[in-house]
């Protein structure tokens, strides 16, 4: 079995921090692997250090003891898949990855609504449902409302407008989803509107919900600073997608 881990630091430099702010901090980045990664990435370790916190021996050297943080989380076991494709590697990004993870960071107050239905579209899961495709529909009609056109347009225009603005990257192009189902699926499951033929559950919802969370993907990625040229080359290698 092979397996990675990543180490992740937070320093302060000017004051102490909360526990809480830290936690948030550390939760952030794994949201960052997550994404990287298509698949949720758990905690393995949390190690807190205090610079005050320290035992100074006669020669003047201090060890400062390390806190550890014990955190539990509901975890539900599946099998994995024996073979796993990341969205994006280091040597992928490693001359925008400064900028990235910035943005990543300093924008959590716009990112942070659809940042949290991305990751929770790409966990995996034993059963899929139509709160699935619910969750990514929101996630794009907010992020259009937010970051393309404010006002009030219907969800129809505004998966259109979203469609069109990455019309460079092939898995939309060439993969065409069919707004007329998307619309119609979202009042059926959403507003319980009465169901008609361009409904779609089962199989045909699950492939529909997997068109959109491409989307979607494109959306985060052009949010934190991917042009659409390394979009569609990311996406173009990834099998899964």
């Amino acid at each position: 079995n092979l397996t990675q881990n990543t180490f992740f630091e937070v320093n302060t430099i000017n004051s102490k921090r909360s526990f809480i702010d830290l936690l948030n901090k550390v939760g952030i980045f794994r949201q960052f692997l997550s994404l990287a990664a298509l698949s949720s990435v758990d905690f393995l370790q949390i190690t807190l250090f205090d610079n005050g916190d320290y035992q100074e021996f006669e020669s003047g050297k201090r060890l400062i003891h390390s806190i550890p943080l014990y955190f539990i989380e509901e975890k539900q076991k599946f099998e994995k898949p024996k073979r796993h494709q990341f969205l994006f590697k280091h040597r992928d990004i490693s001359d925008i990855f400064p900028q990235i993870i910035k943005k990543w960071y300093w924008d959590k107050q716009n990112l942070a609504p659809i940042r949290s239905h991305l990751i929770s579209s790409v966990k995996t899961k034993k059963v899929f449902t139509s709160l699935d495709f619910l969750i990514i529909v929101q996630a794009l009609e907010g992020y259009h409302r937010r970051f393309v056109y404010k006002k009030d347009k219907e969800l129809k225009t505004r998966l259109g407008e979203l469609i069109d603005l990455f019309k460079g990257v092939n898995k939309i192009t060439n993969n065409p989803i069919n707004i007329t189902h998307v619309v119609s699926s979202r009042n059926y499951y959403s507003h319980f509107f009465d169901k008609n033929k361009n409904v779609l559950d089962g199989v045909k919802l699950f492939y529909l919900t997997n068109q959109l969370r491409n989307l979607l993907i494109c959306c985060v990625l052009r949010l934190m600073g991917f042009d659409i040229g390394l979009t569609n080359k990311l996406l173009n290698e990834n099998e899964k997608l």
